[in-house]
């Protein structure tokens, strides 16, 4: 949708194309609950985990919750049965496949009065071996490549995998008023796969609201 200069590429086939196949499987066939596009997020990552959904898209930052939820068995092999990851859809075989990726930042307020605690602290939170216990037990990609390169060697059922992602990873790109942009698409994609309206006059009309946001 943003092309490799920041440039909205919005209104073109490709994304005709997509919207099309996208209304058409979720417009006929109905995969989804009633009132789904109205649901908070975290009921969404519920029905997922109770198999009233087929798939869902998030991170692996939602995986406590999913285990919180599901009825797949207590063993890791029950669990691994049923659940796994792929990168997101691609519009053609052309466009390299891709993850989002994300990240945490760690803050030291300058007011604050205990600051060198807080560097002993942080500096025991960073370490390897706290990283490594940490991703292990909630399926995150380390920021120590050491860490990451034992994840990918070992034989961890969902880290061997997650982590070689990785190299296929893009951050999102860096656009002002991103949270603008996120809104106007989120309705676009709702208009179109929830109330089935038409896909290049809604694409239309959104790109063109889209380009006024981006220029101001």
């Amino acid at each position: 949708m943003v092309n490799a200069s920041g440039r909205l590429a919005l209104d073109g086939p490709a994304v005709y194309e997509a919207l099309h196949f996208l209304q058409k499987i979720t417009r006929d066939r109905r995969a989804y609950l009633p009132d789904m596009s109205k649901l908070p997020v975290w009921d969404l990552v519920r029905f997922f985990s109770q198999d009233k959904v087929p798939m869902a898209l998030g991170g692996t930052y939602e995986w406590p919750r999913i285990q919180d939820e599901f009825e797949w068995g207590d063993t890791e092999a029950e669990v691994t049965a049923h659940l796994g990851f792929v990168m997101m859809p691609r519009p053609s075989l052309d466009v390299p496949m891709i993850g989002s990726l994300g990240g945490t930042s760690w803050a030291i307020l300058r007011q604050s009065p205990v600051q060198e605690i807080c560097v002993e602290v942080l500096k025991l939170v960073a370490s390897a071996e706290a990283s490594q216990a940490f991703c292990e037990e909630h399926l995150q990609i380390s920021p120590h490549r050491s860490v990451n390169r034992r994840f990918c060697e070992s034989n961890h059922p969902w880290l061997s995998t997650i982590v070689p992602l990785l190299a296929q990873a893009k951050t999102r790109p860096m656009v002002h008023n991103y949270l603008q942009l996120s809104l106007f698409l989120r309705k676009m994609f709702e208009e179109v796969l929830w109330y089935g309206m038409p896909v290049e006059q809604t694409v239309q009309r959104t790109a063109q609201t889209l380009t006024l946001l981006l220029e101001r």
